[in-house]
């Protein structure tokens, strides 16, 4: 019964309620998307492109450029343009994270899905499907 509880428990439950579990894996594929394109091959800088990113999904993006490039040898000054853009890209990723983690954007994106879920529900109740036809058409 402890196993039941551990997956169905009160507090699972109202965390999947307010879609407030967090997905790692999902996050760091997304990340590895949109540093490896399937489209292109990547042979000599596969594995660096790919630590960068976990790197990124870890730390920040501004942070983990600036601790990969000390760790390189070539550091980033601080106060220079590039340090600066870095910070404010960081401050930007940690806001964005906090806003979507809130309990108020939490509630918007679920008020924002039922609606849609709803419209489109009202859509397939007015079509009716025909095959072999290419007009749609309207129930009275």
């Amino acid at each position: 019964m402890e196993k039941v509880d551990a997956r169905l428990g009160d507090s699972v439950l109202e965390k999947t309620l307010w879609n407030l579990t967090t997905q790692k894996v999902e996050s760091v594929n997304r990340r590895l998307k949109r540093s490896l394109p399937s489209s292109v091959n990547f042979t000599r800088n596969f594995s660096g492109r790919a630590h960068r990113a976990v790197y990124s999904v870890n730390h920040g993006p501004g942070t983990a450029i600036k601790e990969l490039c000390s760790g390189v040898g070539s550091p980033i000054t601080a106060g220079s343009s590039v340090s600066k853009d870095l910070d404010k890209e960081q401050k930007r990723h940690l806001y964005n994270k906090a806003r979507s983690q809130s309990l108020r954007c939490k509630i918007q994106k679920r008020n924002k899905r039922h609606k849609i879920f709803k419209l489109h529900d009202c859509k397939i109740d007015e079509e009716i499907y025909v095959k072999d036809r290419v007009m749609i058409e309207k129930k009275k």
